[in-house]
């Protein structure tokens, strides 16, 4: 079952980087269809409402209620971790990953209508919270809310529908409560701002002596790096005196949605042992590029030191954080020129 969950985790983060955002919010709605169809294929044929010729495909509804459920939570995931930075959106990431385990194994529970339910419930916020900004072109946060009141109503949609299956009776409080919780819970991390801003996701960030947008792109002057460089190691920009820092980053937002991103720029003060809070700069951006909406800010006077700049919506969401160094330089360092 590891394997199983190491396997499907590479295989949507492969998969859905070379499809469009469209067609991953379809492929995922399929799965949620198929989760809503097992569940009334399972009560209903339990109620003896439908052929007893259906009772080999009874036997396997469990693991295709499990199949979807783990799709759906597994596949909307990769957009939470794209879309994040783990340093602050840790606690709600590792609940998914959790529960990704869980429903593997503990599948047997999947017969409980708790349970069942719960996990439903789960599954259609997590992608109706992707999928609703998507559709709207927007961040505000009554989507979200809305999200979870579309994915309460399913439940209690379905609880109506199976009303005279002994088993929903039993459980339909329960079942109603749990469902509650989840919108709550949902809540509570949104407004935390411990939930990534999904749809946005940041594809690259870096530090630069220089950005200048022309015909050709962005030219960015830049410290050379080798690859090791660029994935182990915090880097450091050598400035000389007065020079500015600037912090450029690519941001992927589906077509047609506007928003603006904010970079908080903190400096760590060696006498307090905290981070400051230097500045905050925004700017606008549109979706629809596959590599990116390119964005820059800069500072001045920069002090020598530790440096991090967090990428962020207007509520405070957080999509990434870039930590830099800043060394303080007589000479000008050897730079090359990229083109963005």
């Amino acid at each position: 079952m590891p394997a199983l969950i190491i396997w499907g985790f590479i295989y949507h983060y492969l998969f859905f980087k070379i499809i469009p955002f469209d067609d991953i919010l379809y492929l995922v709605f399929s799965y949620l269809a198929l989760a809503t169809f097992s569940i009334l294929f399972m009560y209903f044929y339990d109620e003896g409402k439908l052929s007893q010729k259906l009772r080999y495909f009874r036997l396997f509804i469990p693991l295709l209620l499990q199949f979807s459920l783990g799709s759906i939570i597994g596949g909307v995931f990769i957009f939470y971790w794209f879309s994040g930075s783990f340093f602050v959106s840790w606690p709600f990431i590792l609940v998914v990953i959790a529960l990704m385990v869980l429903i593997e194994v503990y599948k047997h529970y999947l017969e409980h209508p708790v349970v069942q339910f719960g996990l439903y419930s789960f599954s259609a916020f997590l992608l109706l919270a992707v999928a609703l900004p998507y559709f709207f072109r927007s961040l505000e946060a009554w989507l979200f809310v809305s999200a979870g009141a579309i994915s309460f109503f399913l439940v209690l949609l379905l609880t109506i529908l199976l009303g005279k299956s002994q088993a929903i009776k039993d459980q339909k409080y329960r079942i109603l409560a749990v469902s509650a919780f989840v919108f709550i819970g949902f809540n509570v991390f949104y407004f935390l701002n411990l939930i990534p801003p999904v749809p946005l996701s940041i594809r690259d960030a870096g530090v630069y002596h220089s950005v200048i947008r022309t015909a050709r792109g962005y030219e960015l002057l830049a410290e050379p790096q080798n690859w090791w460089q660029k994935i182990s190691h915090i880097p450091t920009i050598h400035l000389m005196a007065g020079e500015p820092a600037y912090v450029f980053t690519s941001i992927y937002s589906p077509a047609d949605l506007n928003t603006n991103i904010v970079h908080d720029w903190q400096y760590y003060d060696e006498k307090t042992k905290k981070w400051t809070n230097m500045s905050e700069i925004s700017f606008h951006i549109t979706g629809g590029r596959q590599e990116g909406y390119r964005g820059y800010s800069f500072k001045t006077n920069v002090p020598a030191g530790k440096w991090r700049v967090f990428v962020e919506t207007p509520r405070g969401q957080v999509l990434g954080r870039y930590e830099f160094n800043v060394e303080r330089v007589d000479q000008q360092p050897m730079l090359v020129k990229e083109i963005e």
